[in-house]
């Protein structure tokens, strides 16, 4: 089978084909009840919900922790079958992917793309990508800050393991810890606080169909970062750790980090742009006026 390649759709134009696809598959998801594992809102509440009692793999996401990039990694990829399966199903791309925010271009890049700011659809209908919820600047087309959607401090740790470092301090499983590495808190936490809204909160934030362009990126800089030459723990408590999810048929599945550490190899995909970003340029200086001619 072709490797599958998730594509960058920062500057698509309402009605992508892509995005268009998404939200369909969106749209058929959030019909379905909510006891089904393949529906939207049982899916958000695998990373986090406030509803009780939780259902199997619910509240699961981990953060402040060097599983982390290890656990999103997973649970957009079985997310992603999901999305697809859907995808298919309403007529769209079997081999549909997972597309991903590329904030870190900066300029027009670190605006909300187009298909998620705009409350109904070119047929009126209303469109499943927009969130009111968010920061209404967001909504609005306002650009992120290059401080915030910056990479480049987490892709410089030469070291994985510690709170300095990329990935993160060792902890066990559980739903947030104090290890956070360079990349969990720049740039993903700090896009998910200026997203605002649903983005803002750990239980609701995989509500927000933005949430997953997010993490697909977050999931690429990872894969960035190995470019580079950097390695990954060898420890076992974290190349032996096993997460479950559920997959395209909704049947309850596991993996452990170590299967999940080559997206080609183990996963089947990779990505369109596994560059690390040009630094940020500085705006350059208002042109300078000329004189006026004295008579």
């Amino acid at each position: 089978m072709p490797t599958l390649v998730r594509r960058e759709s920062s500057l698509a134009p309402f009605g992508d084909p892509t995005l268009d696809a998404y939200a369909s598959a969106v749209a058929l998801m959030q019909k379905r009840e909510a006891k089904d594992p393949t529906s939207w809102s049982y899916q958000a509440a695998m990373h986090g919900t406030t509803v009780e009692p939780p259902l199997p793999l619910w509240n699961g996401c981990q953060h402040g922790s060097w599983l982390f990039v290890a656990w999103h990694r997973m649970y957009i990829y079985y997310f992603e079958q999901i999305v697809r399966a859907a995808v298919v199903a309403t007529g769209g791309p079997a081999e549909w992917t997972l597309p991903y925010w590329h904030y870190g271009l900066n300029g027009d890049y670190a605006r909300l793309p187009a298909a998620f700011r705009e409350p109904k659809k070119p047929n009126g209908e209303a469109n499943p990508l927009y969130v009111p919820e968010r920061s209404p600047r967001i909504n609005a087309g306002e650009r992120l800050p290059a401080r915030v959607t910056s990479a480049a401090i987490a892709l410089a740790r030469p070291q994985f393991t510690g709170t300095a470092e990329f990935g993160g301090a060792p902890t066990s499983t559980g739903t947030m810890w104090n290890g956070t590495g360079r990349l969990e808190q720049t740039p993903h936490n700090d896009v998910h606080n200026l997203v605002g809204g649903w983005m803002s909160d750990t239980q609701t934030a995989a509500q927000d169909p933005i949430f997953w362009l997010h993490h697909s990126n977050i999931d690429r800089l990872w894969a960035v970062w190995n470019g580079l030459g950097r390695l990954d723990p060898g420890d076992k408590p974290w190349v032996g750790q096993k997460f479950e999810f559920f997959d395209a048929t909704g049947t309850r599945v596991s993996r452990t980090i170590g299967e999940v550490l080559d997206t080609v190899a183990d996963l089947g995909y990779t990505y369109d742009k596994l560059q690390p970003d040009p630094p940020t340029q500085p705006a350059p200086p208002p042109p300078i006026a000329a004189k006026e001619q004295q008579p």
